[in-house]
């Protein structure tokens, strides 16, 4: 388990093992989503709380793979201005709005998600076959597929990747060429 903070926001990952508080987390939740634990995979929880006090809490858990290697950890991004928590684990990608309790995204990966990284008003979701850009409330603005090993740079609005012979200069709000 990993526990960080941001801001006011408190929040567990639990990989491949049940949270031993499981039952008082659950019990003090306002939020709930563990819908995908019947499938195949190993488990992840990942429970946030604001506060210390009196905490309520909420709570993701679900099934998937691979996951603790090749770099397929649990990867969190957690958006303070919109309230959105960005989860990927292993070939899964969930976002949530926390403020309404509102699923935003969820999908599968090809194989499997490394990464968020935030550049101005977007968020990038580095999968081992795609880059996905998102905006900072959860939306899927593009996705465009790559092959390993490749490489990105972002210069003002425009992302240049790199994968074998190719080189592509796209704009970072649209994907277009």
């Amino acid at each position: 388990m990993i526990q960080f903070s941001v801001d006011d926001i408190i929040i567990h990952v639990y990989q491949r093992e049940h949270p031993a508080q499981l039952s008082h987390y659950s019990q003090h939740a306002r939020f709930i989503d563990d819908r995908d634990l019947n499938k195949d995979g190993e488990a992840v929880y990942v429970i946030v709380s604001k506060g210390l006090s009196t905490p309520k809490y909420f709570i993701v858990a679900f099934r998937t793979s691979p996951l603790g290697y090749a770099g397929f950890s649990p990867c969190i991004h957690y958006e303070y201005e919109s309230q959105s928590l960005f989860i990927g684990a292993g070939n899964i990608i969930k976002i949530y709005r926390l403020s309404d309790h509102q699923l935003i995204f969820e999908d599968k990966c090809a194989v499997g998600i490394w990464g968020w990284q935030k550049y101005k008003n977007v968020i990038i979701a580095q999968e081992e076959t795609a880059l996905r850009v998102f905006d900072l409330q959860g939306k899927q603005l593009w996705e465009m597929y790559v092959t390993p090993p490749y490489d990105f740079t972002i210069e003002g609005e425009l992302i240049h990747v790199t994968f074998e012979d190719v080189f592509e200069t796209r704009n970072l709000l649209t994907g277009k060429l």
